[in-house]
């Protein structure tokens, strides 16, 4: 028993033989139509063009995509045609208004603690210029208590 076998090919259209169609021989007289000729246009010569230089060996890891360019949607402009009324509930009001009045609270607050710490820092600078004209005070007596003593020894 073999497990493959060819089958045979059998004609089931009537009139045709069941042996292969051949092509006819170049030698034999048999009437084919006979096709125009076609004109084709002179084309450069390509031993006149640059040859391309052999490129490295492909490496076996694959090459990245380039990245893509993040683009973001034009922004959206509400253009408002004509002034129209706008209808606000009047809880959501109210707390705005509560909240606006807390952020110039806040602003009143901070402008009283700059205001305060330029004082304090006038202060500063004040108490450092006395100590600083004393010092100098100090330094031109020790200057003359050294040369009036220290000259007379010599």
């Amino acid at each position: 028993m073999s497990w493959f076998k060819k089958k045979r090919q059998e004609s089931n259209i009537p009139g045709t033989a069941a042996s292969p169609i051949q092509a006819p021989s170049p030698g034999s007289s048999s009437v084919l139509p006979k096709l125009p000729e076609i004109k084709l246009p002179n084309l450069p010569s390509i031993s006149n063009q640059p040859r391309p230089q052999p490129q490295a060996a492909v490496s076996a890891r694959p090459v990245p995509a380039p990245p893509r360019a993040i683009t973001s949607p034009p922004p959206v402009r509400h253009e408002i045609q004509e002034k129209e009324p706008i209808f606000v509930k009047i809880d959501k009001f109210k707390d705005a208004v509560e909240s606006f009045e807390k952020v110039k609270e806040r602003v009143n607050e901070i402008e009283n603690m700059l205001r305060r710490i330029k004082e304090t820092k006038q202060k500063e600078d004040q108490e450092l210029r006395e100590w600083e004209h004393e010092i100098q005070i100090i330094k031109t007596k020790v200057i003359n208590i050294d040369s009036s003593l220290f000259k007379k020894i010599s």
